[in-house]
C-alpha cells in the first residue's frame, strides 16, 4: 500500500497537486517499513523523490507570473472619491493597497514599495518602485513623478508626500494593469453629439484660469491639477463656462 502511493505521488499527473511535506512524510512511513527484499529499490524510490522535490521546488518558484496574474485579474479598486471641484471620481494609493492586500495574502505574495530621488536634467523626480516577491523571484514595476515648484502654500513635507503618492499610485497601476486614462474619455463622451475627430489639448491660459478658479474656491492645489489633466481645450471651454456661472449666481 506505501509503494501504491508513492507511485500516485510521483506520477505526472498528480505531482503538481504534491507537497513537499507529503513526499517527505511518505519517504519517512516507506523508509519505517522497508524489508530486506525492498533494500535495492530504496535508492531508486529515494532519487525519484528528490526529483519531485526539485520540481515541486521549481513550480513553486516559477508559480509567481501566475499568481499575480491572478491577483490583476481579481483586483477591483474602484473611483470612490468624488472631486466636487472637477466633477469627477478617482482612486488614490490606498484605495489600490486596501484592494489588494486580502489578494496578495491569498495568493502567498510579498509587495512592498520603495521611494528614490533622482536627478534628470536639472530636476528631481521622485520615483516610487513596487516590488511583489515569491521566494527568490520577483517583479517590480516603477513610476516618476515631479515635485511642483509652483506650490508655494505647501511646506517641502508635504510637496514631497504628495509626490511620493502620485507616483506609488501609478507604480500600483503597472504592477496591477489599472487604467486611469479614461477617465478623460468619460468626462470627453459626456457631452451630446460630441464629435470623432481628436481633441486638442488643454491650453496654458485654460491652466491658469482654472487654477485662479481653484484657488478662489479654497480647492487643493492637489485637486487642481488633477482636473487640469483631465481637460482638454473643449471640455475646459465648457467647465470654466460652468464654474463661472454657479459663482455668478
Amino acid at each position: 500500500m506505501t509503494m501504491a502511493l508513492f507511485e500516485m505521488t510521483l506520477d505526472s499527473n498528480n505531482i503538481a497537486k504534491a507537497r513537499k511535506e507529503d513526499v517527505h512524510i511518505e519517504y519517512q512511513t516507506f523508509d519505517e517499513h522497508i524489508t530486506d527484499d525492498m533494500k535495492p529499490a530504496k535508492e531508486v524510490v529515494k532519487n525519484n523523490l528528490n526529483r519531485a522535490l526539485r520540481g515541486i521546488t521549481k513550480m513553486e518558484e516559477t508559480s509567481l507570473q501566475l499568481r499575480l496574474l491572478n491577483v490583476q485579474s481579481k483586483l477591483k479598486a474602484p473611483k470612490i472619491r468624488y472631486n466636487e471641484f472637477g466633477d469627477f471620481y478617482s482612486r488614490s494609493c490606498e484605495d489600490i493597497l486596501e484592494a489588494a492586500k486580502p489578494l496578495l495574502d491569498e495568493n502567498n505574495l510579498l509587495m512592498t514599495i520603495s521611494d528614490s530621488i533622482e536627478l534628470i536634467g536639472d530636476r528631481y523626480y521622485i520615483k516610487s518602485t513596487a516590488t511583489v516577491r515569491s521566494g527568490d523571484e520577483s517583479i517590480s514595476t516603477c513610476a516618476y513623478a515631479r515635485e511642483d515648484v509652483s506650490k508655494k502654500k505647501m511646506d517641502l513635507s508635504q510637496l514631497t508626500g504628495s509626490c511620493s503618492s502620485y507616483a506609488r499610485k501609478y507604480a500600483l497601476n503597472a504592477m496591477f494593469l489599472i487604467d486611469d486614462t479614461k477617465d478623460a474619455d468619460t468626462m470627453d463622451n459626456s457631452s451630446k453629439g460630441s464629435s470623432k475627430a481628436p481633441s486638442e489639448p488643454i491650453t496654458d491660459n485654460q491652466k491658469k484660469i482654472i487654477y485662479a478658479i481653484g484657488m478662489k474656491m479654497g480647492v487643493s492645489k492637489e485637486d487642481i491639477i488633477k482636473t487640469q489633466n483631465m481637460l482638454n481645450k473643449q471640455t475646459a471651454s465648457k467647465w470654466i463656462e460652468d464654474k463661472n456661472k454657479e459663482q455668478n449666481k
